[in-house]
């Protein structure tokens, strides 16, 4: 899964833009050097699951930086799966799953 983040001024100028990938991070169990702990069945294990789980609600903060004499920024937020690193074609490798514009102000 893949998080798009993008802030942009009302005359289009991009002023923000944060991508985040949701995936599994593996490791292949070994200890200090190239010594095997575990058999090969067991080689590859998950360290870290930093993917979304069901029925889980998922915070994240950004912190954007308005350019001078801006005050409203429209940041558009979407979350896609995809195949492969590149964003493909939308329907064939590439699925938006949630998308969402809302304008941001400063007080």
């Amino acid at each position: 899964m893949v998080l798009d983040v993008t802030a942009k001024t009302k005359d289009g100028k991009e002023a923000f833009k944060s991508e985040k990938i949701y995936m599994l991070h593996a490791g292949d169990s070994r200890n200090e050097g190239d010594q095997m702990v575990y058999g090969p069945a067991n080689k590859l294990s998950f360290l870290e699951d930093n993917t979304f789980q069901p029925l889980q609600t998922k915070v994240e903060t950004y912190d954007i930086k308005f350019p001078e004499n801006t005050k409203n920024l429209d940041v558009n937020v979407e979350l896609r799966f995809q195949y492969g690193p590149e964003v493909g074609s939308i329907g064939k490798d590439s699925w938006v799953l949630f998308k969402t514009t809302k304008e941001i102000s400063t007080k």
